[in-house]
């Protein structure tokens, strides 16, 4: 009976150790499928027609599809076309032509995106290149928002203001200079321009009226430079 004890014992811890492997194995191909899952569910945002099929309900009530197509769009403009994405631990790495976009995504037990996040892309190539220095009154007005200390309100239209409170144009212009470094130069796109800046760059549209005062602004999705 004494010798009968150890080998119970032995085979005991044996069969414990086989569930818990199974159980990690188990774990491991469910995250290996469920990161598949979300790398596909990029593919399609980026390579096809938004359909509300991939939707949540939850998500569409706060980014409806035409919103998220226009998000994707400036994505694809300041970074080029799309290369493929790949999971990058917990989260996900979208690739582009000229850089790649850090992404949060979750989906629903449907398979449907209830969750997107994307992070300022990170420049891998020098997509500045061929731009030239932009000039002119709204050029000039673009460099002074990030020069200035304390932006004026009369530099805006009423119209303007009645949307946007120059306090939020001066948070949004805070938080583009802590993220991006010093502003260096506005360069001329097709579009718009490109703000330049120590650490990275934001796409930039700006409009001014015929008394000089800036009556549209826009920004897009930030681009951080890639570490040397």
């Amino acid at each position: 009976m004494k010798k009968v004890m150890p080998m119970l014992n032995r085979l005991s811890q044996a069969g414990a150790t086989l569930k818990l492997g199974l159980a990690l194995g188990l774990a491991l191909s469910w995250s290996a499928v469920a990161g598949e899952a979300e790398v596909k569910a990029l593919d399609r945002l980026f390579t096809e027609d938004i359909s509300e099929d991939w939707l949540a309900p939850i998500f569409i009530s706060q980014l409806p599809p035409a919103r998220l197509k226009q998000v994707l769009d400036q994505v694809s403009n300041g970074l080029g076309d799309y290369q493929g994405a790949s999971q990058q631990g917990s989260a996900y790495r979208a690739d582009f032509e000229r850089g790649y976009l850090p992404t949060t995504i979750h989906l629903d037990s449907d398979g449907r995106i209830d969750g997107l996040f994307f992070r300022p892309a990170v420049l891998t190539t020098d997509a500045a290149g061929d731009l030239k220095p932009a000039t002119g009154p709204a050029a000039e007005r673009l460099a002074a928002l990030f020069t200035t200390e304390v932006i004026p309100a009369d530099w805006f239209s009423d119209t303007f203001l009645e949307r946007v409170p120059v306090s939020q144009i001066q948070e949004l212009v805070g938080r583009l200079n802590n993220t991006l470094g010093t502003y260096e130069q506005s360069l001329q796109t097709r579009s718009g321009y490109s703000v330049q800046f120590s650490g990275g760059s934001v796409p930039a549209q700006i409009r001014l009226g015929d008394d000089g005062r800036i009556e549209g602004l826009f920004f897009q999705q930030p681009v951080v430079n890639k570490p040397d």
